[in-house]
């Protein structure tokens, strides 16, 4: 299951948002650098102010792997149509039958 951050953020991303839309992008195909993200992201969580924080952030960035392993042999297609929806949804704008319109919508 996909990470989720707060979208509608402004500002600079933060080490959060980074790894979700790494994340994200890896499991999309849109990244395909998976050393390069976690570099990336290495060096966003250097800057994080307190030991515990730095390690949560290793942990998260070094469970990015997950993101590019295809699904389970057992996993039916329907079962992988539906993460790969949830992933792409946006839960955060549009009344409930907007979101649930966007979902019904048939998939490009």
């Amino acid at each position: 299951m996909s990470p989720r951050a707060d979208r509608s953020a402004d500002g600079p991303r933060t080490v959060p948002s980074e790894y979700v839309a790494a994340w994200e992008g890896l499991q999309l195909g849109t990244l395909t650098d998976l050393a390069a993200a976690q570099a990336r992201l290495r060096e966003s969580a250097a800057k994080l102010e307190s030991e515990w924080e730095r390690q949560s952030a290793e942990r998260l960035i070094s469970k990015l792997e997950k993101a590019v392993q295809p699904p389970p042999p057992d996993q039916s297609p329907e079962m992988t149509e539906a993460l790969r929806l949830l992933l792409i949804s946006d839960f955060e704008s549009g009344t409930k039958e907007e979101r649930l319109a966007a979902l019904a919508a048939p998939c490009g």
